[in-house]
């Protein structure tokens, strides 16, 4: 390993440390839900398998083959994917062997110094089948936010059609409008 980068594990766990020490639990007062979120639903074989075909075709270190094989093979693996998927979300236990990631430094901006821990940020690789299990919580942690009208109308992160440029865009409009 680069020298420059054996601080790394101490440098953000110590920021993690300082982050959890700063934190507090969140007053969401009296939610007007019409229900509350309870479980997660099972997923069905065609729901995985459209899912598992939309993922990028990137591989992590720690999967046992490139994800354009994964692909290829998903119709012979999706019933034992299914499975896990699917306990996963019935029990709300991550299987531990997936809790595991390559995890890189990424300089933020190429004209940063190199040289400075502080100008990186942590790159976490998952394995493909945490990938799935991931983007089956989101979708339905997102559906249940959105039924429920939860999220803040200012908020782009993590929504389907929304983005910096639909933040950018707003912003520039109410530049505009207040002018």
């Amino acid at each position: 390993m680069n020298r420059k980068f054996k601080g790394f594990p101490n440098f953000y766990y110590q920021k993690l440390t300082i982050c959890s020490d700063q934190s507090t639990e969140a007053d969401i007062g009296n939610s007007s839900c019409s229900q509350n979120f309870s479980s997660f639903r099972d997923i069905s074989v065609e729901d995985l398998f459209d899912i598992a075909k939309e993922l990028p075709n990137k591989s992590c270190d720690l999967d046992i083959m490139p994800m354009w094989l994964f692909k290829e093979c998903l119709p012979e693996l999706i019933d034992i994917i299914h499975y896990i998927v699917n306990e996963s979300l019935r029990t709300g236990v991550f299987p531990s062997n997936m809790k595991t990631a390559v995890v890189r430094p990424s300089l933020k901006k190429s004209q940063l110094d190199s040289d400075v821990l502080g100008n990186y940020r942590p790159i976490s690789n998952l394995t493909y089948i945490s990938k799935l299990i991931e983007k089956v919580v989101h979708s339905q942690i997102a559906g249940y936010l959105e039924e429920e009208d939860l999220f803040s109308p200012f908020q782009s992160a993590y929504r389907k059609f929304h983005s910096c440029e639909t933040a950018v865009t707003r912003i520039h409009n109410e530049v505009m409008i207040s002018s």
